[in-house]
């Protein structure tokens, strides 16, 4: 039995894919229509970004550099002041 909720947890882990985070006001890139590049940043480095949002809490994300230098968000934390 728990070999069978194992494989189940593996099929859906493949099938349903980890939800990508959308960009908020504050983050890199949100509201331009045209995308952010990085020409001289190493392909898969990371790249910080920390801001406060609309309710005055501390927001740090994380992108990730992609082979054609655009950026995707991998992780976003909210922290209190």
């Amino acid at each position: 039995m728990a070999q069978l909720v194992v494989a189940l947890l593996a099929v859906l882990a493949a099938v349903y894919p980890a939800q990508a985070l959308d960009l908020i006001e504050g983050s890199i890139g949100y509201g331009h229509e045209h995308v952010t590049r990085l020409q001289n940043a190493p392909v898969g480095s990371l790249v910080t970004h920390e801001f406060q949002d609309k309710l005055g809490k501390e927001v740090h994300e994380t992108y990730k550099v992609q082979e054609d230098g655009t950026l995707k968000l991998e992780t976003r934390q909210y922290r209190d002041k």
